[in-house]
């Protein structure tokens, strides 16, 4: 047993891909711990950043992410000699059953548990950052690491790596024990869903197996002070939490020891009857006449012949029919439940609400299977051995392609438009018939396919770009993580960096869509183009034949540039610029927008620069007229106000102090006013009296606001006046004084 845990341990530990992963954890809660701008699992809030509290709890959740990589140990370690067909001399080997099982099950738990090391080491350099505010942290509290590796990061991956490696070893398949990490997953959603009534705190604490409900519970009370310094040990209900799973694990791995065998399986082989009668076998077969076509026509024909071919191929496989059986439960479940709840409140299951439970419930999985087939089809002729063979066909690499893409949406589409029947349905059982099918199929079927089209493009040009396809799963990963945490420390708000971001959008029953639409639309084209020279590229360096160096790759490339691929390039190319150029023009030229960093810096410059005058006198509004007119098609407005100002401190005021906003254009005109200084950024303006107000005095006061937006924005701003309703109060006019608020 000892050789199988040393060869495991030290197999890994000289493996990049370990301590890439470890890098991973420890990158991903340095940033959480040192900046505002990443968080993991929830705000830190007013706690130390790395309180005894925040540790523990990192490493109660982070299996959450830890899990995949949990998944390529321990297959490697069941699974090894089947993937690669040297299993029939291993199983000719003097070798005791259980030295095999037990070495190999308990290496690749130590080797899976290193990379929730990662918490330790972010945490600890989280306060060398030079970013960091070093205020929000107190000295190390060595026990809390110790104890949390015991008490969360071996138990969870023991229990963890116990399912996956059953299911390995028993089924001799990667591919099922992925989908084993995958249930595991669905299976505390679902759980949570059952179990979050308050009444079943402790139930729900008990059955968590990664421990985090249990955590909850036993610091459900703890005031600042606690989760400073108190440390969580081994007692009360997360101890029998710990202890009934870990049980729970090694029952499973027992299985495991009782049912493995070192011998080949019998594969069933069907024999089915001929349909050619026996004398006829012997005739020679008379040579057929044929031509071949290599045109545009044969290759739509090979195109849609591979879709087919492709799409049934997929839908098929045993991972396909699980993970959609997952996502359907877990989206079913969530429809059922919270089809009339929201808010604490009975409502009713009206049509775009359905739409954003489906949204929260089902969208996760389709990422997943996503991130998963597009390395599978990608690799699928390597992974068979057959890529010799097909490459070597008379068939051009772009049909192959597109086939795999539109397999891959088409397979999509199908959940979506299952899920969109069985919303109906729990629609129906609810007494409501207002179904919108229109809503559902503009919604599901086009404006979330799109999104999920642009991240297929990427998914298969970084499996293109990979040399396999676990660094290809990872890659793509890490893609999505960076993608989605990067742009807000990096102070970037712009939708045309921030890979297929695409403007939020609110659906009205009397207008749809608008006014976000016409955003959405150009965003959605720009990403389009760009995930069509994204496929372009992905089709001249697809692997064909033995020569995986880039060298020859880029010389296939270079030969595979005409007909169809070419077109295809300058068409992604050229609208690509144009309608870069367009949103360009219109988000950063005709509108303005802030990133968050730049809003809080304009707020912190506006307190910095003139808080000043917060407490001195100014003249107060006795009496106010609006003259107002909105525009809701064009969102327009222009409001003329006439205050009337009096002067009702006892000293004469020399100076008239307006804070502004920004989204608007303001004119101020004051009897006796001249304008002194204009902070545009800000917003805040002084005008000097000629003839100070004296106590008492009264002074009419106009203004003039005015909004007219032009083009589309990076995000909709001016949403106060809109066609299906406006609302704005009297903060759009000029303020008079210092606004503490802002």
């Amino acid at each position: 047993m000892l050789r199988f845990f040393a060869f495991e341990v030290r197999y890994w530990l000289r493996s990049t891909m370990l301590w890439v992963f470890t890098a991973i954890v420890a990158l991903l809660v340095l940033l959480a711990l040192s900046t505002d701008q990443v968080t993991v699992g929830g705000a830190i809030g007013n706690t130390l950043r790395n309180a005894p509290f925040v540790i523990q709890q990192f490493y109660s959740i982070m299996w959450f992410i830890t899990l995949l990589m949990t998944v390529a140990f321990v297959n490697s370690a069941a699974s090894r000699e089947f993937a690669v067909n040297m299993h029939q001399i291993l199983f000719t080997k003097p070798i005791r059953r259980m030295d095999f099982l037990l070495g190999r099950f308990f290496g690749a738990v130590v080797v899976s548990t290193i990379p929730m090391l990662g918490i330790s080491v972010g945490a600890l350099l989280a306060p060398l950052m030079p970013w960091a505010d070093h205020d929000r942290f107190g000295p190390v509290v060595w026990a809390a690491h110790g104890v949390s590796i015991l008490l969360f990061a071996l138990p969870n991956t023991l229990f963890i790596a116990a399912i996956l490696f059953t299911i390995a070893v028993l089924t001799r398949s990667t591919i099922l024990s992925f989908i084993g990490g995958i249930l595991l997953i669905v299976a505390d959603a679902i759980a949570g869903t059952f179990t979050s009534d308050m009444r079943n705190e402790k139930l729900a604490a008990m059955l968590d197996p990664f421990g985090n409900d249990a955590f909850n519970y036993a610091t459900k009370y703890w005031t600042v002070a606690q989760r400073n310094t108190h440390v969580l040990s081994f007692d009360g209900l997360l101890l029998w939490n710990r202890l009934l799973w870990i049980a729970v694990g090694l029952a499973v791995f027992a299985i495991a020891c009782w049912r493995f065998r070192f011998e080949e399986r019998a594969e069933r082989v069907s024999k089915r009857k001929s349909s050619v009668p026996v004398e006829n076998l012997a005739a020679p077969a008379s040579r057929p006449g044929f031509s071949l076509h290599f045109g545009a026509s044969a290759q739509v024909s090979q195109l849609l012949a591979s879709t087919r071919i492709e799409l049934r191929r997929l839908m098929k496989t045993v991972t396909f029919i699980v993970l959609t059986l997952a996502a359907l439960l877990n989206c079913v479940t969530a429809l059922i439940f919270n089809a009339r709840s929201g808010y604490g409140l009975t409502t009713r299951p009206v049509t775009y609400s359905m739409i954003d439970i489906i949204s929260g419930a089902l969208y996760i999985f389709l990422v997943a299977m996503i991130t998963f087939f597009a390395g599978a089809l990608v690799w699928e002729e390597r992974d068979a051995r057959v890529d010799e063979v097909q490459d070597a066909l008379p068939v051009p690499e772009w049909p192959s392609f597109v086939a795999k893409f539109f397999a891959l949406l088409a397979a999509i589409v199908s959940i979506l438009a299952l899920v969109l029947c069985v919303s109906v349905v729990v629609q129906a059982f609810d007494h409501y018939t207002r179904f919108q099918i229109g809503l559902y199929v503009d919604s599901l079927l086009f404006h979330v396919m799109v999104s999920f089209a642009f991240f297929t493009a990427l998914a298969f040009f970084v499996h293109v770009l990979s040399p396999n396809k676990y660094v290809g799963y990872f890659a793509f990963i890490a893609v999505l993580v960076a993608n989605a945490f990067m742009w807000r420390p990096l102070h970037v708000a712009s939708r045309m960096l921030e890979f297929g971001s695409l403007p939020t959008m609110t659906y009205s029953d009397f207008f749809g869509f608008a006014p976000w639409i016409v955003s959405w639309r150009w965003f959605a084209a720009y990403w389009g183009f760009f995930c069509l020279l994204l496929s372009v590229v992905s089709v001249l360096l697809w692997q064909r034949g033995c020569d995986t160096r880039w060298r020859a790759r880029l010389f296939n490339a270079r030969q595979r540039f005409h007909g169809v691929v070419r077109a295809a390039g300058f068409f992604g190319l050229a609208g690509f610029l144009l309608t870069g150029a367009w949103v360009y023009y219109n988000t950063e030229i005709l509108n303005h927008f802030d990133s968050e960093y730049q809003a809080q810096r304009r707020q912190a410059d506006y307190e910095k620069h003139w808080k000043k005058y917060q407490n001195l006198p100014q003249p107060r509004i006795t009496d106010v007229r609006y003259n107002v007119a909105i525009y809701p098609r064009h969102r327009g407005l222009v409001l003329h106000a006439a205050e009337q100002i009096q002067n009702e401190t006892s000293a004469p005021i020399s100076q008239v102090w307006f804070t502004t906003d920004r989204n608007f254009t303001s004119r101020i005109a004051l009897p006796g006013a001249k304008l002194a200084t204009n902070d545009t950024e800000t917003g805040f303006r002084i005008y000097n009296l000629t003839t100070p107000m004296q106590p008492g005095e009264q002074r009419t006061l106009q203004l003039d606001v005015e909004s007219h937006p032009h083009g589309f924005e990076n995000q909709t701003t001016m949403t106060g006046v809109a066609q299906n309703g406006s609302f704005f109060n009297d903060t759009i006019l000029p303020q008079i004084g210092y606004q503490e608020d802002n």
